[in-house]
């Protein structure tokens, strides 16, 4: 099962921690639930570890240890979300012809977290304005599926986003995008935090 498949089976996470699920008219707690879903699971979903431990730390939160669960998902969320950003980077670099005079990318992030890709002609170490221009925008600027929920800090945001960044500069090192001599990445109102 692919990463993004995941995300989109844990999209009711945000929204549901507090929700009381009614399975043949009695009250079940989510945790009660997802820990018969995983039981349940066709055999490919059941023998996924992130979703598994994904699922399982959810269902810890319904039983009282919601501060272990917070910790085991955030640990699972760089892993999920690397393959998302490096599935819509290799599709960009399949679908798209990069100018020959884009020099400088900026991967920015926004709120509610979510990242996008623009590039410039232009780069200046010491004035990071360069990142303002969008000499080059993808057809799929925004990251689809890039979901952070709003327990993450901006720095941990930051830090996510970065080290995926440069973990796929090295598993893509073949890609277009990565090739370019200039990367940053940041929040489109801080500070660029820089790359390559």
């Amino acid at each position: 099962m692919n990463d993004r498949l995941i995300i989109e089976r844990l999209s009711f996470m945000n929204d549901s921690i507090d929700v009381i699920r009614y399975h043949k008219g009695e009250p079940v707690t989510l945790g009660d639930y997802i820990e018969a879903r995983v039981s349940t699971a066709p055999r490919e979903l059941a023998t996924d570890a992130i979703f598994r431990n994904m699922l399982l730390a959810i269902s810890d939160a319904f039983n009282g240890n919601a501060t272990e669960a917070i910790k085991t998902l955030k640990s699972y969320a760089p892993e999920a979300l690397k393959a998302i950003v490096g599935e819509w980077i290799t599709d960009i670099d399949k679908d798209e012809i990069l100018p020959h005079d884009i020099i400088a990318l900026s991967f920015n992030i926004y709120e509610p977290y979510g990242l996008e890709l623009v590039g410039s002609k232009r780069y200046d170490a010491n004035n990071e304005d360069w990142a303002c221009e969008e000499d080059f925008v993808p057809k799929v600027r925004r990251c689809p599926d890039f979901q952070l929920s709003g327990g993450f800090e901006r720095q941990e945001v930051l830090d996510i986003v970065v080290n995926i960044l440069k973990a796929l500069c090295n598993e893509l090192s073949d890609s277009r995008i990565f090739n370019v001599q200039h990367i940053a990445a940041g929040f489109v109102d801080g500070k660029l935090t820089v790359i390559k």
